[in-house]
């Protein structure tokens, strides 16, 4: 639609890289499929990566629906502590 947005940045403490892109994706992904406009989408999608990169692993990082509400809920300074 060529309209650019802006998504949410969570800080925190990064602890393994592995499987951020596919959290995002899969955040992304089922907001899509909810029906959720793209601001929706996108911060979905950055919370579900963050939460990712704070455990080590490649799924084990992922986020149930009730974790992202909270993470949604924290300033964007705080760390998420997992």
């Amino acid at each position: 639609d060529g309209i650019p947005y802006d998504a949410p940045v969570h800080h925190v403490d990064a602890v393994d890289p592995v499987g951020a892109g596919d959290a995002f994706a899969a955040g992304y992904l089922a907001e899509l499929l909810a029906g959720a406009e793209v601001p929706a989408r996108l911060a979905t999608a950055a919370a579900a990566g963050a939460f990712a990169v704070t455990v080590h692993g490649d799924w084990e990082g992922l986020p149930r629906r009730e974790e992202l509400a909270l993470l949604q809920l924290l300033d964007v300074d705080d760390a998420v502590a997992r």
